[in-house]
C-alpha cells in the first residue's frame, strides 16, 4: 500500500467510518475496516 492510500484508510479508522469506498480494488484487502467499491454500492 502506499502511503497516501494509507493516510486515507488510518484517518477513516481514526473517525470511525462506517465503510471506506474506493476505486482502487487493492484496498479491499484492508482487514481494519470494510471496503466498498463503487461497483458494489
Amino acid at each position: 500500500m502506499k502511503t497516501p492510500d494509507a493516510l486515507v484508510i488510518a484517518s477513516a479508522i481514526i473517525a470511525q467510518a462506517d465503510v471506506f469506498v474506493t476505486n482502487d480494488l487493492r484496498l479491499e484487502q484492508v482487514e481494519e475496516i470494510p471496503c466498498k467499491s463503487m461497483d458494489q454500492l
